[in-house]
């Protein structure tokens, strides 16, 4: 360059560049007073040949011009071709990850297993698949090698699976992947030989048991006990549900199962009459006192001698002894169970015992337990001996007839009261009511008169009075108090299945042999508004009690959400106006991705199903079938897998029927 150039800015330099292009010249730069004022002083002229104050540009500027263009080019091929790549990347990640779930869920050709792994395969090897849903497949305790457990891990990592996240969107065609019935035939199976394998010899069970250390807990529980005794007594009655003619069809894998969990709750049933006192009648009637056999003689739990005894208890052995009654429908029935018609009488007779001094214990009725039970046998009596619970009303008489069911249902309906939380050696009613026992209780009182025949359908109004008043107390009054109520949370699962049960009735078919209310009480008697509190106790579980993003155990809510479910999906059918019940449809909805999205993870945590992955000491036997209260903790209770083992049955008879 000669002294005279000064550089350009770069824009200066296009600009110029454009200008000269278009002129067809050279690139031309204008020069400045100052310049024009030094090529003066050096002796070169001020102007061109043209007279202009102008200065000619460096002879190389057009070629640097091409190179920055070149580089430029370069620059956005690069960028381009780095895009191409990183789609390249993504597109083959995704094609990776979809043939991994081909190659471990697919039934096609990716991936064959031989017939060695056939026969190492834990299910293939000690679970008969075929027939799992009909004999929940006995399950041997020769061993259960944990291979392939990604096969058996159905809610996933909570990291990693988008579903087991509480705020995920539900879309109902990926929650269904979630669950099915298989995975709940083979968690019930396992279920079942959990409870039949940690039962002792006196007929009680291990209260908690370790399965990674492999110790038992000195601690125990006396309704807890209880509990698991029902659990036992809920899957009996499932095996022998005499109206799935599939489920209750006779195979002798079928029925040796069936005869084995007979004989454990035989033995439980002997453990609690063994550790329990009888109240007998102080004047026995002449002729015999109530028409209910063994009403001269109450029994009730006194579990190892303790001086205090829970409701609780008594209650949730009333539940088992009611569910195992249901399960003997019929003298054939008993017969496959290994029972005699002497062995039914003697549990019904049982039952008889321990029934009416539970029922006593609420407060509405007189501390004298028998007066208090023979007005209520009484009333019952003469609703059904006079036939107008049935529904006889001679013609002419219609008006009187149901004026008469009215007056009766008045007179014996409970709408206030709870029940005694407690009990002394001496049969005595002490304690405040609780949550958990008020529910209980009443869903054995439930349960008693709408299934067992008409010798306790006249607790029937005491049920739905009782109902009543545990939700005015344990729901409307609590969540005014607390949002988030525990003691709400306590009565839940109990309340609901109650409500459930009271409100799929009919009315005034006549049948004598089924649980059937008047039609008189069709006016009285809102059955819808049970359905409405259990499907609101249900939302206030999801949406308040938030019982996704629990941390613990939450089997206990889906005895609740199931029912609810059931209950919303019916009224969808139901029309009003001619219009479709949308609230119905939302409801549905959201239960059932509540319902897909908590069992899965909940099976997880099952030995057996997925909790001993990571635990390569596991021999394929300790603790098998039985469910963790938490994903990192090992302790197995016994009230943990019965909760989970009834929402398992419930999911299965009505989610996936």
């Amino acid at each position: 360059f000669w002294e005279g150039y000064r550089p350009a800015t770069t824009m200066q330099r296009r600009a110029a560049a454009r200008g000269a292009s278009a002129a067809g010249g050279d690139h031309i730069l204008p020069l400045t007073t100052a310049d024009v004022e030094r090529n003066a002083a050096a002796g070169r002229p001020k102007h061109d040949a043209n007279g202009s104050t102008t200065t000619r540009a460096a002879p190389n500027q057009d070629s640097r011009m091409k190179l920055r263009r070149r580089k430029r080019k370069m620059k956005r091929s690069d960028r381009r071709r780095k895009r191409l790549v990183a789609r390249a990347i993504v597109c083959s990640c995704l094609l990776i990850a979809i043939l991994i779930v081909l190659a471990l869920f697919g039934r096609g050709p990716l991936v064959r297993r031989s017939s060695r792994d056939d026969e190492e395969d834990p299910i293939a090897a000690h679970v008969d698949t075929a027939a799992m849903s009909k004999a929940y497949g006995y399950i041997t305790a020769d061993g259960y090698a944990p291979l392939r457990r990604m096969l058996f891990t159905f809610g996933g990592d909570d990291n990693n699976n988008e579903l087991s996240n509480p705020d995920a969107k539900c879309d109902d065609s990926a929650t269904r992947k979630l669950l099915n019935r298989d995975k709940l035939d083979t968690s019930l199976a396992l279920g079942l030989h959990f409870l039949t394998q940690h039962q002792r010899p006196a007929g009680n069970f291990d209260y908690e048991f370790d399965w990674s250390s492999g110790e038992q807990s000195e601690d125990d529980s006396q309704v807890r006990q209880a509990g698991a005794l029902w659990g036992l007594s809920l899957i009996f009655h499932d095996m022998m549900d005499h109206e799935d003619e599939e489920a209750s069809s006779s195979s002798p894998s079928r029925d040796a199962v069936l005869k084995d969990v007979t004989k454990r709750l035989k033995s439980g049933f002997e453990f609690f009459r063994k550790h329990s006192r009888v109240l007998n009648r102080p004047i026995a009637d002449d002729d015999g006192g109530s028409a209910l056999a063994g009403i001269n003689r109450m029994r009730y739990v006194t579990y190892l001698d303790a001086e205090l005894n829970d409701q609780g208890t008594q209650a949730l052995l009333c539940l088992a002894l009611v569910d195992f009654l249901r399960g003997l429908g019929s003298p054939v029935q008993a017969v496959r169970a290994g029972l005699t018609g002497d062995d039914v009488e003697e549990y019904r007779e049982l039952l008889d015992e321990f029934l009416p001094f539970m029922v006593t214990q609420h407060s509405a009725l007189s501390n004298d337990r028998f007066a208090s039970w023979d007005e209520l046998v009484a009333a019952g009596t003469r609703a059904i001996d006079s036939g107008i619970w049935y529904g006889d009303r001679p013609k002419g008489s219609e008006q009187t007839a149901d004026l008469q069911m009215e007056k009766w249902w008045d007179e014996n309906i409970f709408t206030e009261g709870a029940f005694h939380s407690r009990f002394n050696l001496l049969g005595e009613r002490i304690g405040i009511p609780s949550p958990y026992y008020d529910g209980e209780s009443l869903l054995a009182v439930v349960k008693a008169s709408k299934y067992l025949g008409p010798a306790y359908a006249m607790l029937w109004p005491l049920a739905a009075g009782t109902a009543s008043s545990l939700h005015e107390i344990h729901v409307v009054e609590a969540l005014s108090k607390d949002e988030d109520s525990d003691d709400t949370k306590g009565v839940y699962q109990w309340l609901s299945m109650s409500l459930f049960e009271l409100s799929t009735v009919t009315f005034g078919s006549g049948r004598k042999g089924r649980f059937d209310l008047p039609k008189a009480l069709q006016r009285l008697y809102q059955v819808e508004q049970f359905g409405y509190w259990l499907t609101d106790l249900a939302v206030w579980m999801v949406d308040v009690h938030k019982t996704l993003r629990k941390g613990k155990n939450t089997g206990y809510a889906y005895e609740g959400i199931v029912p609810a479910f059931t209950w919303s999906a019916h009224m969808i059918r139901v029309k009003k106006s001619g219009q479709i019940n949308q609230k119905a449809i939302e409801t549905a909805r959201k239960l059932h991705c509540t319902i897909n999205k908590g069992m899965s993870k909940l099976l997880s945590w099952q030995v057996g199903m997925g909790a001993e992955q990571g635990d390569d000491k596991w021999d394929g036997k300790t603790g098998l079938g039985g469910v963790q209260n938490s994903k990192d903790e090992s302790g197995l209770r016994i009230d943990v897998t019965q909760h989970q083992m009834h929402a398992t049955i419930l999911t299965r008879r009505y989610v996936f029927p």
